[in-house]
């Protein structure tokens, strides 16, 4: 932004990079399991295609970034243990140093690395409470949702959207999909690759699935959480889709998945069209609830939108002032003595979020009384009367 500047497309341009960056490096880290080009060009595929790939693509924070550099670990590992130099080791530090820097659930994946290292090689060369049903619930369509997302919304206990036939059918067909290509990986694919891969998926899983089951929470709900595991499945699709193009017995079965492959990519493809033209989708969840309210703000009469100044009201502010017309003044109130910093030129004065403090002052003046005008999860409007 310092070189470039800041508009919207300079910001998320880096993402963007990264994520194609990607290609290559999934590309490689197939023929280092594999040794199979077409497994390769069969990932590069998926998550060409992928809606919760491409979401973060387009994202100006870390998620690509951690792709990429999970990716490259991961290759790089493999070409150590293969080649055994010294400078391989260390690109392989390099690499996972930097992967850890990106983000530090990364850390989980060294784990995932030094498991697969000690189960192939031994141990010296190693150096929020909700119900169960409604967590599986969530881990099955945000499964789903790396492969088709059609359906924009969020929410931790309402599944009303997904409750019909096509959500239901296609959420199960992919759920059978992947455990299926995670079963034929194991026991077709060589030892050290499944292992791999198997470590890659379970091990950044278990350890946010399992805090949530003994102590409670939505650690696992959180998709962007989970970018190693959803690679792993990739691969373990990837690798299905490939093998059986080419190596099934009869042509008939050869056929059949192709046809299996054109609808996985085709899904895909599909998601991303609807997702494209899209103000709102699920990753953007509070955004859902700022629409309502930077509405009711944009048909008052000369408005103003006044905004504590601290951390947690600006970071609404971010998310609510895209949808705001340029009508709409915004003004930070100071932490002491806001109530004599409200002007009165305005036609209509809204607060965001006022805390306790400032609802209290107010309530105790003489010129300022407030209502509360809308009211949801995260964002709360009211209004000042005179």
């Amino acid at each position: 932004m310092d070189w470039l500047g800041n508009s919207v497309a300079v910001m998320r341009s880096l993402s963007v990079v990264f994520s194609l960056l990607a290609f290559p490096c999934i590309y490689w880290l197939c023929l280092e399991l594999f040794q199979q080009p077409l497994v390769g060009w069969m990932s590069v595929a998926l998550i060409a295609v992928s809606p919760f790939d491409i979401l973060y693509a387009q994202e100006a924070r870390m998620y690509s970034l951690q792709m990429l550099m999970i990716l490259v670990s991961s290759a790089v590992l493999l070409r150590a243990i293969r080649i055994k130099s010294k400078l391989s080791w260390g690109l392989y530090a390099l690499s996972l140093s930097l992967s850890i820097y990106t983000h530090t659930l990364s850390l989980f994946v060294a784990v995932a690395h030094g498991i697969y290292v000690v189960a192939n090689y031994g141990i010296r060369r190693s150096t929020e409470a909700i119900s169960l049903s409604s967590m599986i619930r969530h881990w099955a369509i945000n499964l789903s949702r790396i492969f088709l997302d059609f359906n924009p919304s969020y929410s931790l206990n309402d599944f009303s959207s997904f409750n019909n036939f096509l959500s239901i059918s296609s959420i199960t067909l992919l759920l059978i999909l992947v455990g299926y290509s995670i079963y034929f990986l194991c026991r077709n694919a060589p030892r050290k690759t499944w292992i791999f891969i198997l470590t890659l998926i379970i091990i950044p899983l278990l350890v946010l699935v399992l805090p949530d089951l003994l102590f409670g929470g939505i650690r696992s709900q959180n998709n962007r959480y989970l970018v190693a595991s959803y690679l792993g499945i990739h691969l373990a699709v990837a690798y299905l889709l490939a093998t059986k193009m080419i190596l099934s017995a009869r042509i008939w079965q050869q056929k059949f998945w192709q046809i299996i492959t054109l609808v996985v990519i085709g899904c895909g493809i599909t998601s991303c069209t609807i997702i494209f033209p899209a103000e709102i989708w699920w990753n953007k969840y509070y955004s859902k609830e700022s629409f309502p309210v930077a509405k009711i703000v944009n048909q008052a009469n000369n408005p103003l939108l006044l905004i504590e100044n601290y951390w947690w009201s600006e970071g609404n502010l971010y998310s609510i002032s895209q949808f705001l017309d340029p009508k709409v003044q915004i003004q930070l109130l100071p932490e002491e003595k806001m109530v004599n910093k409200i002007p009165d030129s305005f036609s209509n004065v809204f607060l965001l979020n006022p805390s306790a403090t400032l609802q209290e002052e107010l309530e105790n003046s003489q010129s300022h009384k407030i209502q509360v005008v809308d009211n949801i999860k995260r964002f709360s409007l009211w209004k000042l009367e005179k």
